[in-house]
């Protein structure tokens, strides 16, 4: 083309009719390009020499506007050949129509040909550019205006001018397709555009040239703004938030922190944070500045990010308050706002933030998983314990996405119209956006048309709150830890959280040990100096923090975590007297006890348990106490099997002299019979078929509550073909026997295969237990696969339970409180109960993943790809009214000891309770001793969703006692009665820190 044609026109063709019917809806390249076309045209260089704002046209119009407006002018200057304003004819002639034409990638399909090849003839056609500077590039050949002073105008400017052509799109948008009109008065805005245009182009690098063309674009963005304000007169807030991770903290990160002109919220954990320090000591620092200067805000507040729903509360508050003490030391600011990157919000979360000073939080996670959406941008987010705290309901925007920016008017207009207000935060990695969003930034340094960006704790301190909670049950999220194990590969997936469990119950067992020993004055023993009560509890938090983290590694190591805590439990015993093996590590039996000895029980649950262990024939029955907590219910000859039921921590004296012993069993019924198990309420069958448990029946009763099976699921060989569906195995016994019967007691143990189409694919060794005067079921089962586990979470070996009535309700505990399930897969780590007037609660000790396969079948997941243990235990409770307390009590160590000092057991205050608890709906979950003033903080938590008026009694004097925070700062004092007891009230699921102060 001749470069004595002028430009004319700046036209881009978009698939849609008006913009009332705009695509918003393309998403990737396709928006990323739509969006550059459109902006591309916005160059002051060509702005200025076309004197006129860019047009649109439909694909599908074979009518070139250019032409039809040009034929308009010429009848124009003929009726007006006489005036003194008519265009002179030679003007017109040069002046010939000669546009810039672009064309999506999204138009190119169905643009009619007639545009294309008019474009092409006329002007300049530009097909799917590659980026915003290919179209000035191009014009720039044909054009010689536009080579001459492209080159001249500041690039910042020019990237000022491209997001001046995005915030008109977006009004546009935002006026038409929500309200069919549009008051902006185009030809002013035209002239303040072209102006700008003009001052850009004539600036040529001299800085009072460039304020004027600022001055210019501010007009422009303030015509835009009064017209958005007509409309929708509130003020979007924005942020923006950038995340932190082992792999971003070098060159990336220093980018990010040099171009930073607008605040910021950085998300990082504790351990990130210190990894920053290492590596990149220079940023962190940088950072510290920032901070310093209110450019930065950081959020988060966690050390590190765990799969929070298969762990405890416990586990949540210490990562919480490590991180936040983590960030305070390097940064020299805590936290108040809380998000994390992957799946782990929960309704126990709010509660817990409330607590801990948070103002604010990010209630949905980044990754792609399931949780439930609220009404609107910022809400009230109410936990189960009612508990609340303000939080963005939904998910951050990605700001790499251009769909995200496609129509981002719109979507600010709907939340103006529909809460009065709206919200859009933003999440990228450092140094990573589209240019959409440098566009967002670039309007909010000129005037706040889509709002001004802001730190999250500004946010929260100055956004409405609506007043109103909005709450949502676990039972709405969707949890994809499962999946991820599978997909990373990861060691131990099942028993990973099993042994978590397990350890920490331990280690808790191990504090109520020390605190017992500190507030009875039992001495140390003398070659034990190096075990103190503050060393022990100082070795415990270190040991937690190390449990912790192997959750979430990809190949854990229990080990090493088990023998410290074993240590560190053994030690605390040894405050005592000496512990008692136990003769088998599947029967919970231990050594014989000789006469003219004692034993002391240290139950460190608040529950009533039952300890069983063996004596020799000449002993009898003593005790320090009035009412005994021993029972006899096995004596021969020889030897004999008593039964110690007590609450608290308890001694009894073993003498030869001859003392009448009661029995708490009035009748005496065989507790096995051939195949079956049987107590004082029901009766256990055991197929003798398939080694599983075959019914439950109470006395008296047809009722069959449950039947239960070891099986393996095997996945469907070509996936969406009914045909070929997933299938389980056939579980076959071999061999059945009995290995334990006295009168306490029986178990039955079953030997056998899981077969698959008459091939055996795994072997099995299940033993099922019963005791009298107790209604829960003890299994112990081990598998042996001889088969590959494939890499699909459809593949498993499982525990089947299996009940008659399809609805049946079902209630699991996760992260210590209930949930209705009424989806397929769920986490149950405490306690799965199902049933109505009779019920059964599966005690899983840890067990993460249940499926609801049907209506009346339930899998619980032993044993998959990656795992390595074959051993498991886990109980199942008959019409246990607190499931939660009791799965919780049962993992806590009871040790049988013989005492050091017997005269001490004998008359001492051991052999009465410390602390008594009149509900059993509130379970202490953590007794922190504190050794400087002869205290303990007991944190407690509700388990049945009903509020509860707990009162907390003790044999010693209590000075005072107070209500805590969970970081341990006092909320108030509580009255004590007597100076025994205290009284507290707990909401539904709430967790509550109680400091109680002792007299020295």
């Amino acid at each position: 083309m001749s470069n004595s044609k002028q430009l004319t026109n700046l036209v881009i063709i978009l698939p849609c009719h008006s913009m009332e019917d705009f695509p918003t809806h393309y998403t990737g390249e396709d928006a990323a390009n739509l969006l550059s076309c459109w902006t591309s045209l916005w160059h002051p260089a060509l702005l200025a020499t076309c004197q006129r704002m860019p047009q649109w046209m439909s694909a599908d119009n074979g009518e070139p506007c250019w032409k039809s407006e040009h034929e308009w002018v010429d009848v124009a200057n003929e009726i007006d050949s006489d005036s003194n304003d008519s265009i002179a004819s030679d003007e017109v002639t040069d002046q010939a129509a000669a546009p810039l034409v672009v064309v999506p990638t999204v138009s190119e399909p169905i643009v009619d040909s007639n545009l294309l090849l008019a474009a092409d003839q006329d002007g300049v056609l530009v097909a799917e550019p590659k980026s915003r500077n290919e179209v000035a590039q191009a014009a720039a050949e044909h054009f010689e205006a536009i080579s001459q002073t492209s080159e001249q105008i500041d690039p910042d400017l020019i990237q000022d001018f491209f997001a001046l052509g995005y915030a008109y799109l977006q009004v546009q948008l935002m006026t038409r397709q929500l309200r069919y009109s549009s008051n902006l008065d185009e030809h002013e805005f035209e002239q303040a555009v072209i102006a700008a245009a003009n001052a850009a182009v004539a600036s040529k690098g001299q800085t009072e040239q460039s304020n004027l063309a600022a001055d210019q674009l501010t007009a422009c963005f303030d015509i835009l703004l009064e017209e958005k304000n007509a409309y929708y007169p509130v003020e979007p807030q924005l942020c923006d938030i950038v995340l932190l991770s082992e792999t971003t903290l070098g060159s990336s990160l220093d980018e990010e922190l040099k171009q930073l002109r607008q605040p910021c919220n950085l998300l990082l954990t504790g351990d990130v944070a210190k990894r920053l320090h290492q590596q990149n000591p220079l940023a962190a620092t940088q950072i510290r500045q920032k901070v310093e200067q209110q450019l930065i805000e950081l959020i988060g507040g966690l050390q590190q990010e765990l799969p929070d729903w298969l762990l405890d509360n416990k586990a949540i508050i210490r990562q919480l308050q490590r991180g936040r003490e983590t960030l305070t030391e390097l940064f020299g600011t805590t936290p108040r706002v809380f998000m994390r990157r992957s799946f782990g919000t929960s309704p126990a979360l709010p509660g817990i933030l409330e607590q801990l000073g948070f103002i604010g939080a990010i209630h949905a996670p980044l990754e792609k998983c399931g949780y439930p959406r609220s009404a609107s941008g910022v809400i009230r987010w109410t936990g189960h314990d009612e508990a609340s705290i303000l939080a963005i309901g939904d998910r951050p925007l990605n700001a790499a996405d251009p769909a995200t920016f496609l129509g981002l008017g719109i979507r600010l207009g709907e939340m103006i119209d529909s809460a009065h207000m709206a919200t859009a935060a933003f999440v990228r990695w450092p140094n990573r956006s589209c240019e959409s969003f440098d566009d967002v930034k670039r309007i909010a340094e000129y005037t706040p048309l889509f709002g001004e960006f802001m730190k999250l704790d500004s946010f929260f301190e100055s956004v409405y709150d609506p007043g109103y909670g909005e709450s949502f049950t676990a039972d709405e999220y969707r949890s994809p830890y499962l999946k991820q194990a599978i997909a990373k590969e990861q060691v131990a997936p099942i028993t990973r959280f099993v042994r978590f469990h397990e350890l920490s119950a331990c280690l808790e067992s191990s504090r109520r040990l020390i605190f017992l020993a500190e507030t009875s004055d039992i001495p140390l023993p003398s070659d034990e100096e190096d075990s103190n009560a503050a060393t022990l509890l100082q070795q415990i938090d270190q040991c937690e923090t190390e449990l912790d983290m192997q959750t979430a590694v990809q190949a854990p190591a229990f080990d090493a975590v088990h023998e410290k805590a074993e240590s560190i439990l053994q030690k605390a015993t040894q405050r005592f007297g000496q512990p008692l093996k136990k003769t088998s590590p599947d029967l919970p039996q231990h050594d014989v006890l000789k006469s003219n000895s004692v034993m002391l029980n240290l139950n460190s649950s608040k529950q009533t348990k039952r300890a069983l262990f063996a004596v020799d024939s000449k002993s009898t029955l003593g005790s320090v106490r009035q009412k005994s907590p021993l029972k006899m219910v096995h004596q021969s000859a020889t030897d004999g099997v008593w039964v110690l039921e007590a609450a608290g921590f308890s001694g009894v004296e073993l003498t030869p002299e001859a003392i009448e012993s009661r029995d708490a069993f009035k009748s005496d019924p065989n507790v096995i019979l051939g195949n079956k198990l049987q107590n004082e309420s029901f009766i256990v069958g055991i197929d003798e078929s398939t080694g599983g448990v075959r019914s439950l029946n109470f006395h008296n009763q047809r009722l069959n509550l449950f039947t239960q099976q070891l099986a393996m699921r095997i996945p469907s060989e070509t996936p969406g073909n009914s045909r070929t569906a997933a299938r389980y195995t056939k579980m076959v016994a071999d061999h059945l026997e009995v290995v334990e019967e006295t009168r306490l007691s029986g178990a039955i143990r079953t030997n056998g295969r899981l077969v698959d189409q008459d091939n055996t694919v795994c072997e099995y060794v299940q033993t099922v237990r019963l005791t009298r005067g107790c209604s829960r079921i003890e299994f112990t089962v081990q598998v042996q696969p001889k088969v590959p586990f494939q890499s699909n979470w459809n593949h498993y070996i499982c525990s089947r339970l299996a009940w008659k009535e399809e609805g049946a309700r079902i209630v699991a505990n996760s992260i210590d409180a209930q949930q209705h399930v009424t989806s397929e897969w769920f986490h149950g780590t405490r306690h799965i109960t199902i049933g109505d007037d009779h019920t059964f609660a599966l005690l899983s000790g840890g067990l993460p993943y249940h499926r609801r396969s049907n209506r009346r079948m339930l899998d619980s997941l032993l044993m998959m790809a990656g795992e390595q243990q074959t051993q498991f235990r886990f109980a199942i409770d008959i019409d246990q009214p607190y499931a939660t307390a009791a799965a919780y009590e049962r993992l806590l160590d009871s040790p049988i000891i013989e005492p050091r000092d017997a005269e001490q057991v004998a008359d001492s205050a051991l052999a009465k309770w410390l602390l008594h608890f009149n509900c059993k709906n509130v379970t202490v979950t953590r007794c922190q001793p504190i050794l400087e003033t002869k205290a303990v903080q007991l944190m407690l938590q509700e388990t049945e969703g009903r509020a509860a008026k707990l009162t907390v009694r003790s044999r010693l004097t209590i000075e005072a006692a107070h209500l805590c925070r969970l970081d341990g700062t006092d909320l108030e004092s509580l009255d004590v009665e007597a100076e025994k007891a205290v009284e507290i009230e707990l909401k539904p699921y709430a967790a509550t820190t109680l400091k109680v102060i002792f007299q020295k």
